[in-house]
């Protein structure tokens, strides 16, 4: 069985910021991709879904709240890590509305590239164990309807 590395989508409208985070996961062997605003993220997740997106919150065409939104809609939900500079008072608002609307973690810019990585380790590990348990509880669930339906 081959196992895939985990995929992770980072969504910024900033190349620098793009480049600057892809370098940075790719070189621990993450499988990235790119976008320069929800909108094309919301795409290449509908083409393949990520493990965790990595989105700024301000951004145009399609903003970081509008894409958290439109991904909580899936039934294979991503980790969130939302992410803004967009000032002190209005970045931070805009984040802590983010978490409340499903984003795992939230940061500030300028990044720590040092806490990003710590972050999406541990918020990829979550999801692992979490896909593990739900595999488990919808093995153990077949097994018990397979069992009334022989009863």
């Amino acid at each position: 069985m081959v196992v895939m590395p985990p995929q992770i989508l980072i969504v910024d409208d900033d190349p620098c910021t793009r480049a600057v985070i892809h370098a940075t996961l790719s070189r621990l062997g993450y499988e990235t991709r790119c976008a320069e605003d929800g909108r094309a993220a919301a795409a290449l997740h509908e083409m393949m879904p990520a493990d965790l997106v990595i989105t700024d919150i301000f951004m145009p065409v399609m903003d970081g709240i509008e894409l958290i939104i439109a991904l909580r809609a899936h039934v294979d939900i991503p980790k969130v890590i939302a992410i803004s500079g967009g000032g002190i008072l209005c970045g931070m608002e805009a984040l802590r509305t983010a978490k409340l609307l499903g984003a795992d973690a939230i940061m500030e810019k300028p990044l720590s590239m040092s806490a990003l990585v710590k972050t999406v380790a541990t918020l990829l590990e979550a999801r692992a164990t979490e896909r593990a348990a739900g595999r488990r509880r919808r093995g153990v669930r077949f097994v018990k309807e397979a069992a009334s339906r022989a009863a």
